[in-house]
């Protein structure tokens, strides 16, 4: 598999799934949201560089093509770094590294075509829509965007009152956060792919073997001993996609 899509939403603990299966293998390479809306660097990594501006900027519309020249110039980067440290290349065996959110307004015939490609390997991680809705709440009213926010952060979580306007917000957050989600699932086709809950990920005594579950449903095989240094992946936080 060239590509692995991490299929989530905001406040699902992407960032870090993201940055563990990028920067963990020793074949893989980052791009965090290669569809950002924002177009930056911060968003979307080395991805403007790689591709050249006017195949970046029509990205979105052509979701395949363009992640198969990010591939081949993210990949040559790797095995570069890797020959410099005594390393085999990887060749085939290296996949890029993406989030891919509801938010990030692509079209659901191009994400269809990505998600049903037989060389994308899909990751649906997936948080408890109420635990979410805190989590973006918390975030909105004090700007805590941090991938860990305060021990505060879930003091107050709780289910809306009946009758009132947080309780319609949620029921249009929920139906938003599940539709998304039915959708993913679906647009796999007859790919298989990786369900991961949040509390699963979480968990430190799990997140290693998610990691390689990962990496193995991308057929890439164990990590390597000595991955190369990091690629451009960064949190994308004040936007709160973590």
């Amino acid at each position: 598999k060239h590509v692995i899509v991490i299929g989530s939403l905001q406040r699902s603990g992407s960032t870090e799934l993201a940055q563990k299966l990028a920067f963990g293998h020793g074949c893989t390479f980052g791009y965090n949201e290669f569809f950002h809306r924002d177009n930056s660097q911060r968003q979307t990594g080395q991805a403007r560089n790689h591709l050249g501006n006017d195949v970046f900027l029509a990205r979105r519309n052509n979701t395949i093509e363009a992640l198969a020249m990010a591939h081949k110039k993210a990949c040559a980067e790797v095995d570069s770094r890797r020959a410099a440290k005594g390393l085999p290349a990887c060749a085939e065996r290296c996949a890029v590294v993406i989030k891919l959110f509801l938010d990030h307004r692509v079209p659901r015939a191009q994400i269809a075509r990505l998600l049903g490609d037989p060389n994308t390997a899909l990751i649906i991680l997936e948080r408890n829509p109420l635990r979410r809705f805190c989590s973006v709440q918390h975030a909105k009213k004090t700007n805590d965007w941090a991938t860990h926010p305060s021990k505060k952060h879930h003091v107050t979580c709780a289910k809306c009152p009946e009758d009132s306007p947080c309780e319609a917000q949620y029921t249009k957050f929920e139906s938003e956060h599940r539709g998304w989600y039915n959708f993913l699932a679906a647009s796999a086709r007859q790919n298989s792919y990786l369900y991961v809950p949040f509390d699963e990920w979480v968990d430190p005594d799990r997140s290693g073997a998610i990691a390689e579950a990962a990496w193995s449903i991308a057929q890439l095989g164990p990590a390597s001993p000595t991955p190369p240094a990091r690629e451009h992946v960064q949190s994308t936080e004040p936007h709160g996609t973590s």
